[in-house]
């Protein structure tokens, strides 16, 4: 793993600039969203990986229509209240 080091500044609103050869680098955008580590001796940035609806889609995908999970659903949710009805 390669470790460069740069010099940045904290401005009074909080904010942080990072060197434009880093952000090149690992493709960030303004905009992006990143996880802010506190460890014990040094602050890390994590950025949050995004994927748009285009690359997600069919994910999901499944043989049965709509109206098929719907009814397997409303069977499962009978069955539970019967049962915690029960008790």
């Amino acid at each position: 793993m390669r470790t460069v080091l740069n010099k940045t500044t904290i401005t009074k609103k909080g904010q942080v600039v990072i060197p434009a050869d880093i952000r090149k680098r690992h493709n960030i955008r303004a905009g992006q969203k990143f996880l802010v580590e506190d460890m014990e001796d040094e602050i890390r940035l994590i950025p949050i990986q995004t994927i748009s609806i285009k690359q997600a889609s069919g994910w999901l995908k499944t043989k049965r229509g709509a109206s098929e999970l719907l009814q397997e659903i409303r069977s499962l949710d009978q069955e539970h209240e019967a049962r915690f009805h029960r008790i």
